[in-house]
């Protein structure tokens, strides 16, 4: 536990992005940051998926995850969503299935995605209290200071 809490300090001392966001207390926090970060609109489909998650039901979570999946509808711009479904409900090894591939589809020089991806699985590690895992993810998360990614996020959004 003291492993964590000093990530979170330094962070949050060093401004690196997501230190807010990366500890968010709730999946719905988590994900009405990062929608008003994207300029995404939250559907009413992904808001129920929320509920789900927050309230544990976890055929029914897995449910929308596989359905989505068959129907194309999970790429790796929106697969932090679907991995924090799985934090909430401590499902490691399907969120890191999750995660390794739409990891493999990102481009090196997305950070924006790559940083999202990395926060969405540390939150799965902090949820299982995996602290070995959530280190080794860090030092692979690519370091963005806050004003700097604040500007990649409007250039994507032009795009």
């Amino acid at each position: 536990m003291r492993r964590i809490s000093t990530l979170s300090s330094f962070l949050h001392h060093h401004r690196i992005v997501p230190s807010s966001i990366l500890f968010a207390p709730s999946i719905r926090s988590f994900h009405v940051s990062r929608a008003s970060l994207l300029d995404i609109n939250v559907d009413a489909d992904f808001q129920k998926f929320e509920q789900l998650a927050e309230q544990g039901k976890v055929d029914e979570v897995i449910g929308v995850i596989e359905k989505d999946k068959q129907e194309g509808k999970i790429t790796y711009k929106n697969a932090w969503r679907y991995i924090r479904g799985y934090a909430l409900l401590k499902k490691e090894a399907e969120a890191e299935k999750l995660y390794h591939q739409f990891l493999e589809q990102v481009a090196p020089e997305d950070t924006v995605s790559l940083v999202f991806l990395h926060s969405a699985i540390l939150n799965v590690y902090f949820n299982t209290q995996n602290s070995d895992k959530a280190s080794k993810i860090y030092r692979q998360m690519p370091k963005v200071p806050k004003k700097n990614f604040e500007e990649l996020l409007a250039q994507q959004q032009k795009k």
